[in-house]
């Protein structure tokens, strides 16, 4: 499969596996991250919410098995809080992305995370504070590039212009 390479040197494959429908069962699911392995694919997307952070668990454990670390290109994404009744709020605060780098690298029992990126974002945002805790968790060596994830023009052209993200993700559909 094609790789490519980020501005930060990670090369990454062409394709990669999304992991947000993977559930809850690691027996299920540890056969899909296998067989995307084996058919070139170096990189898996989670965030902190999918499945209460089971996703990361399950992805955490099953790329462990292989000891693929200097391979695998695992990307995360953060702003998105979980409240104590199960709600969604958004928060891409720096403290929350603070927060949140450290409870995704437990469960995914790993020291650094290759990309992380903020999961949504609206213009109305701390933009500065956000793309600051990026900066600094870079700068920390708890991450290695950091993106997006959104589908606003405005937000996508901020960050482009202000921040040293390496990668958007948005919907495309045919």
């Amino acid at each position: 499969m094609q790789k490519n390479f980020l501005k930060s040197g990670i090369e990454i494959s062409e394709l990669g596996l999304g992991c947000m429908s993977l559930g809850t069962d690691f027996n299920k699911a540890q056969p899909i991250i296998e067989s995307a392995i084996e058919n070139g694919i170096t990189y898996f997307d989670t965030a902190d919410i999918y499945d209460q952070g089971i996703n990361e668990e399950i992805i955490g454990k099953a790329l462990k098995k292989y000891q693929y670390r200097d391979d695998i290109v695992i990307g995360t994404k953060v702003g998105n809080r979980l409240t104590d009744v199960g709600n969604i709020t958004w928060d891409p605060s720096k403290k929350h992305i603070k927060e949140g780098i450290k409870g995704s690298l437990k469960r995914l029992a790993l020291d650094y995370i290759d990309l992380y990126q903020l999961h949504g974002g609206t213009i109305d945002d701390p933009l500065d504070e956000t793309i600051s805790a990026f900066d600094d968790l870079k700068q920390e060596g708890l991450i290695r590039a950091y993106g997006i994830s959104s589908i606003r023009p405005n937000v996508i052209d901020y960050y482009l212009k202000h921040s040293q993200i390496e990668t958007l993700m948005s919907q495309f559909n045919r």
